[in-house]
C-alpha cells in the first residue's frame, strides 16, 4: 500500500467509527430484562414525589383495619411482617415508608 494512502485510510476508519449510529431499537428479550418484575397479588407500587413506595395488603375479615408502621423513612417494614397474621380477621396494610 501506498505510504501516502495509509494516512487518509486511517482518517476515514476512524471518521466512521465516530459517526452518529441509529438507536438500536430493544428486542422483547431486552425490555424483559428492563422492565420492573411483576409483584405478587394484594403487592403494589404507590407513585410519590422522588420515586415509589412499596406496599402489601393481606387479609379481609371484618375486623378493624390495622396499618403497620415501621421506625422510620429508610428502613424496611420487613421485621413486622409477622403482623401479617392478624390477616384472618381484619386487613393488614404494611408499607416501607421513605
Amino acid at each position: 500500500m501506498n505510504s501516502a494512502i495509509l494516512p487518509l485510510v486511517a482518517v476515514a476508519v476512524v471518521a466512521i467509527g465516530c459517526m452518529n449510529k441509529p438507536d438500536a431499537v430493544p428486542d422483547a428479550a431486552d425490555s424483559a430484562i428492563t422492565a420492573a418484575p411483576a409483584l405478587p397479588p394484594g403487592e403494589g407500587m404507590l407513585p410519590v414525589p422522588d420515586g415509589q413506595v412499596w406496599y402489601r395488603k393481606v387479609g379481609s375479615g371484618g375486623g378493624t383495619p390495622v396499618i403497620l408502621l415501621h421506625g422510620g423513612p429508610g428502613y424496611s417494614s420487613y421485621y413486622l411482617k409477622l403482623f401479617e397474621k392478624l390477616g384472618d380477621d381484619r386487613p393488614v396494610v404494611r408499607y416501607d415508608q421513605r
